[in-house]
Parts: C-alpha cells; structure tokens; sequence
C-alpha cells in the first residue's frame, strides 16, 4: 500500500503547548490569588478541555496526560501519590474524548464537553479509591460519586464559558492559515483564465510557473496526479475548478501548499483549515452537487462520515470504482 503523509497543522501544535502552558498557570493563580481548591474549580480541566475541543483528540490526550506531570516536578501539585495517577488518567480522557466527540464525531460542543466530564471525574474517583486501597465496590462507586459532585463549582465555569472559547477560535484562530501567507496574484490570475477557457479544470503552479494542467470531472484529476506524479503537488499552489472534501482530503495526503478553487464546499474549507493549507475560493457553497444536481456528488458522500484522510481516500477509490462500473454497463446496454 502507498505511505501516505499529512502534514500537521503548526498552529495547532502552538495553540497545545498554549493550553498546556494555561493548564500550567490556572491552578497557581485561582489557588494563591482566589483561595481555591484546585478540585473545586477543576483549572487544569479547563485549559485541557480547550485543547481537546481546539486542537482535536491527539493533542488534547497529550496535553491532559502532560500537564499534571509538569506541574507535578515544577510545584510539587498534584501530590504523586494517589492525586498524580488519578488526574493524569482523568485529564488524557478529558483531552481524548473532548476531541474525538467534537472532531471526529461532530457532536455539540456541549455534548463533546460532557461526556469526558463524567467518564474523566468518574475514572478519578476511580483510580483513587483504588489507590488508597478501598477495595469494596460500593466504597469505590461512592468516591467516583464523590468525584462528580465535588467538582460541579469547576464543571459548571466549564459549560459556561469553554464553548464561547471554542466558538472564536473556530472562526480566527484555527482559520489564520489560509490568512497567513497570500495566495500568489499573478499565477493564480493566469490559472483561473486558463480554468476559464473551459478546457482545464486542474492548475498546478510552482515557483510562480505552471508545471502542470489537466482538466476532467470531479476529482479524477487529482486522483490522477496523486497516483502517478505525486511529486508535481507536494508544496505546490493548485488551482482548480471545483473543491470538496474528498479533493481536499487527496490534496492533503499530497502534501500541497495552497489551494484556490473557483467553487469549493464548506467541509473542504473546513478541513483545509483543520490541516494548515492556506486556501481561498470564488465561491463556497454548503455542498457538492451530483451531476443531475438533485443531490450530493456520492464521491462527496463517500466521505461524508470520516476526518481520516486514509479512510477517505479508500472510500474514494472503492466509489470511483463502482461509478466506472456502472458506466460501463450502462454504455453497454446502449450499445
């Protein structure tokens, strides 16, 4: 099978060790400067679930299992024993299942919020009990209870103000990519007039000179680059008529640099963001319609259910497959 390779948002890895950092610093100053237990407010909690809901379920697993072992060698809090354990396994769920719910699932950032909530103050009771010996099962369900409710001050500041967080960094933070380096005016100029003509429908533009243009339907033809001149994408700024999810999944595996479509879908723009390629479009619409334009592309649809750019490309392949299947009948048939 080909190795596949996508490149990681940069930003995102800035904005973890942001929120590793403020998972650092919030415990210090709600303990010295408000008073606060830290398993009142829950602090650390917060700057983990940030990160889960922000950056996704690997960074956010990361920062919750990181940010009590640091804070534990530079203050001494948490306790190594039992506190560090139980917070280390309660945090990397906090960041895991934030992140894979709202990420992966797309669930409400509220649904996303608390299923690691409870799962993650549940597991601390847990593993507490567990490590004070308390071996009756009813004595651990009391103190994963315990855990729950003693937290409710931290999980209620949590719901109140973690999904506005969520909600601006979605719209400027994640979203500084596609502003952070400008699209080239003069070959993109050039690109769109040859897209224009009507007799190409793919640019690939490096170093400022047209390496490559092809023209086909859908994503035929950066399935086709990818497959056999992978090379001509990696770093390059590509032009093209139409952008979906499933082409923005094909361009990321690439590796390409930037991107500029006449027409491009809210999920590629969405997914485009997610992995750092800068991209802009004439036009974004909510879908890619199929020919007959009386429902969505099914190479769209194909990869409706998955973020994972491995799975989307061999949900691409097996449905391009089936399409050519199906033409090759119906041309028989009319013959």
């Amino acid at each position: 099978m080909k190795n596949f390779e996508i490149h990681e948002n940069p930003n995102k890895l800035v904005l973890a060790g942001l929120f590793a950092a403020l998972g650092l610093v919030l415990p210090f100053v709600t303990g010295h400067a408000l008073g606060m237990r830290g398993t009142i407010l829950l602090p650390m909690h917060f700057a983990v679930l940030l990160c889960g809901l922000i950056c996704g379920a690997k960074y956010g697993a990361l920062c919750g299992a990181l940010v009590p072992i640091l804070s534990n060698v530079l203050t001494g809090m948490p306790p190594t024993v039992p506190m560090l354990p139980a917070l280390v396994c309660e945090l990397s769920l906090y960041g895991a299942l934030s992140g894979w719910a709202y990420k992966t699932r797309k669930l409400s950032v509220y649904v996303s919020m608390l299923i690691p909530i409870v799962v993650g103050r549940i597991t601390n009771g847990l593993v507490l009990a567990a490590m004070l010996g308390l071996g009756s099962g009813g004595v651990k369900a009391l103190a994963a209870f315990y855990s729950v409710v003693s937290g409710l001050p931290g999980i209620m500041f949590q719901l109140a103000l973690v999904p506005f967080i969520v909600n601006f960094a979605e719209k400027n933070l994640l979203r500084a990519a596609r502003r952070s380096n400008a699209l080239p005016d003069g070959p993109l100029d050039k690109a769109r007039a040859l897209i224009a003509s009507g007799d190409i429908s793919c640019v690939v533009i490096k170093d400022g000179v047209i390496i490559h243009t092809a023209d086909g339907r859908g994503v035929s033809p950066l399935l086709a680059l990818y497959q056999k001149e992978p090379e001509k994408l990696k770093g390059s700024f590509l032009v093209d008529r139409i952008i979906g999810k499933a082409g923005a999944m094909i361009l990321c595996l690439g590796g390409v640099g930037a991107v500029f479509a006449e027409v491009m879908s809210v999920s590629a723009d969405r997914y485009l963001a997610e992995h750092g390629i800068p991209h802009s479009c004439g036009r974004c619409v909510d879908m890619i319609s199929n020919r007959e334009g009386n429902g969505i592309c099914p190479i769209e649809r194909s990869v409706l259910d998955t973020d994972d750019a491995h799975e989307g490309y061999e949900s691409i392949l097996a449905t391009v497959k089936v399409l050519m299947a199906k033409k090759a009948a119906a041309e028989k048939t009319a013959s």
